[in-house]
């Protein structure tokens, strides 16, 4: 169990933000996969890699934090898994709304943009 930065013992559920800079229509927030993150449990033991429903569990709540998202996730579309991500790595997520806020389109890259890991689309309720 991670000791957080709230005194909790609960494992950690997001990675860590190292920098986070505004665009016309979203985020690119460059992120640190740490070894301590709990979707790593078990997933697995001889070699770690975060799972995919993690990165769009992180891309949901990131939109919520930076995009003010609201609503249910009603739908995925688009989801790509293109390379594993470990621990160790840093990733940039580019989040991009549309104009009515009902999507978002989510990209988890190499800080460089060179490399895919994934990607895909969420649609949420309004409301």
């Amino acid at each position: 169990m991670a000791n957080n930065l709230d005194g909790s013992n609960e494992p950690k559920r997001l990675p860590g933000v190292v920098r986070a800079t505004a665009h016309a229509h979203g985020w690119a927030i460059v992120l640190d996969v740490a070894s301590d993150l709990g979707c790593l449990e078990g997933h697995f033991p001889d070699l770690a890699i975060v799972p995919g429903v993690a990165l769009i569990g992180w891309a949901e709540s990131l939109a919520r934090e930076y995009l003010d998202a609201t609503g249910e996730v009603r739908a995925l579309e688009q989801v790509k898994f293109n390379q594993l991500v470990r621990p160790g790595q840093q990733l940039m997520l580019t989040l991009s709304q549309d104009p009515d806020g009902a999507g978002i389109d989510y990209r988890f890259r190499d800080p460089q943009g060179e490399r895919d890991f994934a990607s895909g689309r969420l649609l949420f309720t309004h409301g």
